[in-house]
């Protein structure tokens, strides 16, 4: 089953929100998992009501996170 919870690692978090250049408070990272598995990620941030889509990405092994590559 996949699931999409907020992702509680900051370091990973702040990561991602820099590779995408955004540094709003109000933005979060949620994580897709399949079990064990990281399989993707979605970054939102909030503006007033309204939820903003950052960015989505489902990866596999030969697409890594774009901030773990280097």
């Amino acid at each position: 089953m996949i699931e999409i919870l907020p992702l509680k690692n900051q370091e990973k978090e702040d990561k991602i929100l820099s590779s995408l250049n955004e540094t709003s408070k109000t933005a979060k990272v949620l994580m897709m998992a399949d079990g064990n598995e990281d399989i993707g990620f979605v970054a939102v941030k909030l503006i007033g009501s309204s939820l903003i889509y950052l960015a989505f990405e489902i990866y596999n092994s030969e697409n890594m996170m774009p901030f773990e590559k280097n």
